[in-house]
């Protein structure tokens, strides 16, 4: 097949960045699903704000115009069976007029129903715009259905690969729990908007119960390339200096990411967002990390049955207290019960490496678009 994404916000990448330096969620799926499907044979094409036109990880990738000559002419020059647009439900309203080929046009989003992005859908002619639709969560889907009235049949979950330095970390005889001696570190590995208020709330009172311990933020809104947007969480920031235990760590690339949790206990997410799909436990499930967080959302799904999760969100009295109870019980059974820690370690980094890599999501993929490119077109 020939593939084509679009994903028009706002940040120069291409397949290879996400190695490079942290990316937003569906810029880091961008690239590793579209570097997948080329590596199996695709011819795969990305239209985006890159500002160069480059041949990335075997992906076409060229910069987005405004022009309508231009897009025409991409769209000619192309001639994708399936066109998949990142993010912005409008925009097969906006740009499929300039495609003269018998494309099938799929949206995928990894936002939640209640985002902006997605408002257009409540249109008829919005929706009818588009051929199929891809998520990355069964919640995340039934949303969708439920709210914007699309059809079940043209819709698909797809979930999300891990990042490949996740993969493969402990060989099946390696002992995990021997990469993580010294002082028990919990990490934090999601953007402050997500519950990170919460859990610098909880730090000091987990550290009461088990002094020892530590804790690792890596967080930043670098990630979306607006750095200035940090100086809206300055205050957590600060907050967080100045608390015993904790190390700011910042947004950095996913080798180093991959390392830091290699050798971490816990990651410990209080998540207050809806979440569609939760990268950040995927990962730390690969990393052989307990898991404490929200009975919320797509958690639940994501985490495979693996996490501690604590309910009652809304409360925020009440779900502070649970969670400083279930992180500190956990710490407690590392050391009280280790061998059994280790069998449910043993267990989940086995069932993500099975079953949720980016090469297993590709074959879902595959399978789905060629069954979308087999309907006939809106």
């Amino acid at each position: 097949m020939r593939i084509l994404f679009i994903d028009l916000y706002t940040t120069d990448y291409d397949p290879t960045t996400v190695q490079e330096r942290g990316l937003g969620g569906m810029q880091s799926a961008v690239c590793y699903l579209s570097s997948q499907l080329a590596r199996t044979g695709h011819e795969v094409f990305l239209l985006n704000h890159t500002t160069t036109a480059r041949v990335r990880n075997g992906v076409h990738c060229m910069p987005v115009s405004e022009s309508a000559s231009v897009l025409s002419y991409l769209f000619a020059h192309i001639k994708a069976d399936v066109v998949i647009v990142v993010g912005d439900a409008s925009m097969a309203q906006v740009l499929r007029p300039y495609d003269a080929n018998d494309s099938r046009w799929v949206f995928w989003t990894g936002h939640s129903y209640d985002q902006p992005f997605n408002q257009t859908l409540s249109s008829t002619e919005a929706r009818l715009a588009w051929d199929a639709y891809a998520f990355c969560g069964t919640w995340q889907m039934g949303t969708f259905v439920e709210t914007f009235g699309i059809e079940a049949d043209r819709s698909a979950n797809l979930g999300y690969g891990f990042a490949p330095a996740f993969q493969g970390r402990f060989e099946p005889d390696e002992r995990i729990l021997d990469a993580k001696t010294g002082p028990p570190t919990l990490v934090y590995t999601s953007t402050p908007f997500r519950g990170l208020d919460r859990l610098l709330v909880a730090f000091p009172r987990i550290r009461a119960a088990v002094p020892d311990v530590r804790l690792k933020v890596f967080s930043s809104m670098a990630i979306y390339d607006q750095p200035e947007l940090n100086e809206m969480f300055q205050a957590l920031f600060d907050f967080a200096e100045r608390t015993d235990g904790i190390e700011l760590m910042g947004s950095v690339p996913q080798g180093q990411l991959a390392d830091a949790l290699h050798s971490a206990v816990m990651l410990a997410y209080p998540n207050t967002f809806l979440e569609t799909h939760c990268i950040a436990v995927r990962e730390a499930l690969a990393a052989g990390c307990l898991v404490v967080t929200s009975d919320l959302a797509a958690l639940p799904e994501t985490s495979g049955g693996f996490a501690d999760l604590v309910g009652d969100v809304v409360n925020q009295e009440g779900y502070i207290d649970a969670f400083v109870d279930r992180v500190v019980a956990g710490l407690r059974r590392l050391s009280e019960a280790p061998e059994d820690v280790e069998q449910d370690l043993r267990r989940q980094v086995d069932w993500v490496n099975e079953n949720h890599t980016w090469a297993h999501n590709a074959a879902g993929w595959e399978s789905w678009l060629g069954q979308v490119v087999a309907r006939p077109r809106r």
